[in-house]
């Protein structure tokens, strides 16, 4: 399996409707019920159409309220971190994913860990 991380540039909504830059693990957490993170990517060159590449996240704090991928919401009910999706099917030449973290009790939200795509090679 081949991994990539998502490094820089990350941008996040900390609930004022502004997007800024911010490196992960982020080591703001939110003041507000939800905190918004994207990044854009493009395709990994070389897969085959046996290939399956995942989305992983190794750290949250908060509960993961949404996750899209290209606009296609993923499901993300009993999900604990850190979690992996495939997202094989929703990948385009340019794309983007969109996470939402909602606060849970008096702990805020953020993204603790990095993110990657990891890459699966089927024979």
């Amino acid at each position: 399996m081949h991994s990539m991380r998502l490094r820089s540039p990350w941008q996040v909504d900390r609930g004022d409707g502004v997007f800024q830059r911010c490196e992960l693990p982020d080591s703001k957490q939110s003041e507000g019920p939800t905190i918004a993170y994207r990044r854009s990517f493009n395709c990994p060159t070389g897969l085959e159409s046996t290939d399956k590449v995942w989305l992983i996240i190794h750290g949250w704090e908060g509960r993961i309220e949404s996750l899209s991928v290209n606009g296609q919401l993923l499901d993300m009910e009993e999900h604990e971190s850190p979690t992996r999706l495939e997202i094989s099917t929703w990948l385009l030449r340019s794309n983007r994913i969109e996470l939402i973290l909602a606060a849970t009790g008096e702990v805020g939200s953020r993204l603790t860990g990095p993110v990657e795509l990891a890459i699966e090679s089927l024979p």
